[in-house]
């Protein structure tokens, strides 16, 4: 019986873990706004006129708040990937917002080659928390989870970090 419990429990909070495309937007937005430190790797850092329908209003909400980040010195770190550095990224878009005034090379990074096949975009907060997506049998799914008290959420920030000098 306490197996049984067990494997519910478990089988639940694995469960939670897979949100809808809106809720896991939000709680990007939501822990953007709220932390101090964050490393990214967007798999499509796209400039807002390239954004989704679908997705827009989410998608900008995000992208302010990383500007907003920037501008207010937070120790914020974007990997981005962009096949080609002839397309207008959101990196062009920040730099843009935020003018002359600031470095975006010391927060964004634009890589045209990625160093795995991927799919996935993630997101790590400062409060140990790792938003990530990825596409499963040409199906897009939406994760956080919560990596306090581990290893693998430095394991990540150092992987990622480790990318900001590879500009391809």
């Amino acid at each position: 019986m306490v197996l049984a419990i067990t494997f519910l429990v478990i089988y639940s909070k694995n469960k939670e873990m897979n949100i809808t495309s809106d809720d896991w937007f939000n709680l990007i937005a939501e822990k953007l706004s709220d932390c101090s430190y964050a490393r990214l790797y967007l798999r499509s850092f796209d400039h807002p006129d390239e954004f989704r329908e679908e997705h827009r209003k989410n998608l900008m909400k995000i992208i302010s708040l990383i500007a907003d980040k920037i501008r207010s010195g937070a120790d914020i770190k974007i990997v981005s990937y962009a096949p080609s550095s002839k397309n207008k990224t959101g990196y062009n878009w920040v730099q843009s917002e935020l003018g002359t005034n600031f470095s975006v090379d010391d927060y964004i990074t634009v890589i045209q080659n990625q160093p795995v096949s991927n799919s996935t975009s993630m997101y790590l907060f400062d409060d140990k928390s790792v938003a990530y997506n990825k596409k499963i049998n040409g199906k897009n799914t939406y994760h956080i989870e919560n990596y306090s008290n581990s290893i693998i959420h430095t394991l990540i920030a150092n992987g990622l970090d480790s990318l900001k000098g590879a500009k391809a």
